[in-house]
């Protein structure tokens, strides 16, 4: 493994480690709701308040598969073998798993995708690309205590990410001129070497928001 791929591995996993508190966080509002069913069956002991607390129970549990599922795909170790993935189920992916966490943090998270668009890439790369982003984004959203709009736009040969952040994404200023030691820093690097990777061209500006273009 090259130095350059080591690196996209240890940003990862720190991306991963980040969004473990939102995992056990979201496990434990599943696991509360089954529980507070079962415990109103247990209590009343009626036929129908038991078939209903089941039935709910069961809504519940393919939730968890999902969001499980969700979590094993984030998580996929064989991060460099390409294959042709359609971008809408990137952002369809992106948005069931951490759309709603976003809005309730009153930060609106907008996709886009034309019907048809395709890319060869690596899907946990470029999961890890906009999760990258997208994390930056909340970061200093929060900070600011402002609300915030994330939007991505997908074309045939171009992403879009935009944020209306008040202040400036690191990312915007950033050069690789040697390998950095630490986050953040490390993992624009990773971004950076994850488009090499792919040959994208990266763009990015400030104009009233964060805006950064993948040229595919």
């Amino acid at each position: 493994m090259t130095k350059d791929e080591k690196i996209i591995k240890t940003h990862h996993n720190y991306i991963l480690g980040k969004l473990v508190p939102f995992f056990a966080h979201e496990m434990n509002n599943f696991i509360t709701t089954i529980s507070g069913y079962s415990q109103m069956a247990l209590t009343l002991k009626k036929e129908d308040v038991i078939m209903k607390s089941i039935e709910q129970n069961e809504e519940i549990c393919k939730k968890i598969r999902n969001f499980t599922s969700n979590i094993f795909t984030l998580a996929e170790r064989d991060i460099f073998k390409k294959s042709p993935i359609r971008l809408k189920n990137i952002l369809t992916f992106i948005d069931e798993l951490y759309g709603y966490h976003l809005k309730k943090r009153n930060i609106l998270l907008e996709t886009t995708s034309t019907e048809n668009s395709f890319l060869t890439c690596n899907k946990t790369l470029l999961n890890l690309f906009l999760f990258t982003l997208i994390l930056d984004s909340e970061e200093r959203f929060l900070k600011k205590e402002e609300e915030g709009k994330i939007e991505i736009l997908t074309e045939e040969k171009e992403i879009t990410y935009r944020d209306s952040s008040s202040e400036k994404s690191q990312f915007l200023e950033f050069n690789s001129k040697e390998i950095p030691t630490q986050e953040p820093e490390l993992g624009w690097y990773a971004l950076e070497k994850i488009a090499e990777i792919h040959k994208w061209h990266i763009e990015k500006e400030y104009t009233n928001g964060n805006e950064i273009k993948i040229k595919i």
